[in-house]
Parts: structure tokens; sequence; C-alpha cells
């Protein structure tokens, strides 16, 4: 039979256990925009920043339509709807976007070349995986998305990455 401690003691290792996943880390969606760019901009907003891309690549499928946009070799951003909804490219919503070099920062300052170690700090570890012999770490956001931070050798990010699994 349970005393009064044991109870007490059993009522606070379960308050503890459900309440931990409330302080689990997490990255705010605030910090997404690089460079004034992320999720619920669009493209025409992307133009009105950045001008004209160098180029563009379409693509239609699985009933999705979207276009890249290339600015540079270390910097694409791109918009997409469904193939049903019929809006004009510039009311494409970003859905993702690359980024390889150190000219863009979130609203934080984390851009390629600081220490993945920052942003550990900041929002805590994120998932770790191994693509093509690249160490990269994923933190979840709403509505399906998630930013990617390549990392090398030494800890330092070498891109980042935004996209959905729509």
């Amino acid at each position: 039979m349970f005393t009064m401690p044991r109870k007490l003691m059993l009522t606070l290792v379960l308050s503890l256990f459900f309440a931990l996943p409330c302080f689990a880390h997490s990255y705010p969606l605030s910090e997404a925009y690089i460079g004034g760019v992320g999720p619920n901009c669009t493209l025409g907003y992307v133009k009105s920043i950045y001008g004209e891309p160098k180029s563009k690549r379409w693509f239609n499928t699985d009933g999705v339509r979207g276009v890249a946009y290339y600015y540079s070799p270390s910097y694409q951003v791109t918009g997409r709807t469904w193939t049903k909804n019929a809006i004009p490219e510039d009311e494409f919503p970003v859905v993702g976007y690359t980024v390889k070099a150190n000219n863009l920062s979130t609203p934080s300052g984390i851009t390629v070349g600081v220490p993945y170690s920052t942003v550990e700090k900041m929002y805590g570890p994120g998932q770790r995986y191994v693509e093509k012999g690249k160490v990269k770490y994923l933190y979840d956001l709403p509505g399906q998305r998630a930013i990617v931070f390549t990392i090398n050798k030494k800890g330092i990010i070498t891109d980042i990455y935004l996209g959905t699994d729509f």
C-alpha cells in the first residue's frame, strides 16, 4: 500500500514526465526567414527585394506546380502551389530556399560560416542525420516545414535549407 510520501513522489515523477515535452527545444518560425525571405512570403515579394532571378526552373508534378528562382549558385528560392490553383507566379508562396554563402542571415544572425554550436545554444539540438556523407541537423517547423543546417567536419554551417513535405 502506498504511503503519503510515496504517492507524493509518484505524482511528482509522473508530472515531470508529462511536463518535459513542454520544455523541449524548438526552432521558431520567425527564424526561418533568411535575407528577409521565408514562409508566408510570395515570389513577387522575393522579386521586390532581389529583382528578377538569373534563371528559373519550372516543375509540375504530383498535383503541384512550382518554380525555383536561381539568383546565384549559392542562393535559390522555390515557390509552389497546387496544380488546380490558377494563381499567377508572383503569388506562389515561398516553400523553400537554399543558401550556401554567408551574405544572408536569419533575424538572429545565423548564417553560413557560423558554428552549428551557435544554433544549438539558441534552439537546442536538431535531429542529426547523414545524407550523401554530409552531416545535417533538422528542425521541424509548423506547416510540414523544416529548416536544415549542413555542417562540415569542423562543425561550421556550409548551407541552410528550408523545405516542406507538400
